[in-house]
Formats: structure tokens, sequence, C-alpha cells
């Protein structure tokens, strides 16, 4: 009978370690991935904080270095995991090496989390303006539900606790989210209402805005097709916002394209 225990047990935890073993394992290589996506999109942003001219072989050191970094903390991890629960001299041990390796683990997963949150609700709230623009062309109900993923992310921004955990996505860019929402937004009207829109609205606001009307005529098909990832990331959208000026009148318009009001 305890034999029998002692091996079950033992089969157990060893497909528990297993099972953890490629957790960490995929965490390592999702996590190398992302970082590289992160810096292979802002790695100029990035370095301009460190160089006035930043050169895309810099970039390419910076997302190798980056990436290598995140997966070598997320290999030791695993081995350290290893060592702690294997039989023998080193069952039991881990150290301050095992300790600093867990805690790194929990803060990149924390920040890659945060990230992809924050990415997600950046695209909904894209996407909720393109719905939003629709229903006032009455082609949809004119009640549009905002994103779960917009509130939640509004909710951790309000919430003290979690505020600074926002802070950490190197990602954001709330004038480009706006510029972003409003491209879909005026996507989603009929061309005389689009027009309007534009003079109206947009043009006694932007100064010298006459890209952003032909920036709307272009990506009226992939908003149509609901490529709504591929307009947030459009060149043209950073080749805008690099105008200080324009970028200053786009954050002017942030409380008007803000699903869930601060």
């Amino acid at each position: 009978m305890i034999i029998g225990v002692v091996l079950a047990a033992f089969l157990s935890l060893t497909l528990l370690k297993g099972m953890i073993k490629m957790v960490l394992f995929a965490a390592a290589v999702v996590g190398g991935v992302l970082v590289w996506v992160l810096l292979d999109k802002n790695g100029f942003s990035y370095l301009s904080f460190v160089t006035p001219d930043p050169q895309p072989w810099m970039v390419t050191a910076l997302k190798w270095v980056g990436s290598l970094a995140v997966f070598a903390v997320f290999w030791h991890g695993l081995f350290w995991f290893c060592n702690v629960f294997s039989w023998g001299k080193n069952m039991g041990s881990g150290g301050t090496k095992g300790i600093l390796t867990t805690l790194l683990m929990v803060v990149v997963l924390v920040w890659v989390g945060v990230m992809g949150l924050s990415y997600r609700q950046s695209i909904d709230t894209v996407s909720y303006y393109y719905e939003r623009g629709r229903a006032d062309m009455g082609h949809k109900d004119a009640d549009v539900a905002v994103p779960a993923t917009v509130k939640i992310f509004a909710e951790m921004e309000d919430n003290a606790s979690t505020a600074w955990l926002c802070k950490t996505d190197l990602m954001r860019d709330p004038e480009r989210l706006c510029l972003a929402s409003i491209v879909a937004y005026a996507c989603a009207l009929d061309d005389a209402t689009c027009e309007r829109f534009y003079s109206q609205t947009l043009a006694p606001r932007i100064p010298r805005s006459g890209s952003l009307r032909h920036m709307i005529r272009d990506m009226k098909p992939t908003v149509a097709r609901g490529s709504f990832s591929t307009l947030y990331a459009n060149p043209q959208l950073t080749t805008f916002l690099t105008d200080s000026e324009r970028r200053k009148a786009v954050e002017q318009l942030i409380p008007f394209f803000t699903p869930v009001k601060p």
C-alpha cells in the first residue's frame, strides 16, 4: 500500500514537472517572440532616447539582445525548477538565483500580459469607433457596446493599485490610438457625410490635415475588411504624428474618442 502511494506520488510529480517544464519553455519562446515584435515596431523610438541618429543595425542588435535576454530568463528558470524538484543532492535547493529567476519570470509575464491587453483594447477601440460610424449611418443599432477589454483596461488605469502596470506598456501611444479611431470612424461614413465630418470637425482643429483626408480614402477598403490592426500599424499614422503641432491637436481630440470616459 505504502509503496503504491509512493509510486503514485512519484509518477504525479514527474508528470507535473514535465507539464511545468513545457509551460516554462513555451513562455520562453513566446516571450522572446513578443519582445522581438515589440522592438521591431518601436526600436527606433527607444533608441532615439540614447542616440539622435539610430541606425537599422542598432535596432537589429537590440531585438536580438532583448529576445535572447527574455528567453534566457525563462530557460534558467526551467533548469532551476528541475533542480528543485529532482531527486539527489540538488533536491530542494535553488537559493537566491532561483528566487531572482522566479521574480524575473513573474515580472516578464505580467509585463507581456499588460502589453497584450493594452494592444487588444487599442484594436477593440478602433473597431468600436468604426461600428459607431456604421450606427450613425443607420447600418446597425445606435447602441454600440463598449468592448470588455476597453472597460477592463480603463478600470486598471483608474485603480491606483494597478495604474502603474498600465504605465509599463512601452507600446502605448494615446495620440496614435485617437488618430486611428478617427480614421476608422470616418471610413464608416458615406462620402458626403465623411466630407462634412472632415471639413467641420477635423480640418478646423488639426493644422495641415490634408493628408488625413487622403489617409481616410486610402484606408477605407482595409477598414471595411475589418483589418483594424493593419490600420493601427499603418505608417501613414506615424508620419502624420511626427509633426508636433498635429500630434498636439490630435491629443486635444482624445476625450472625444475615448469609449470609457475617465
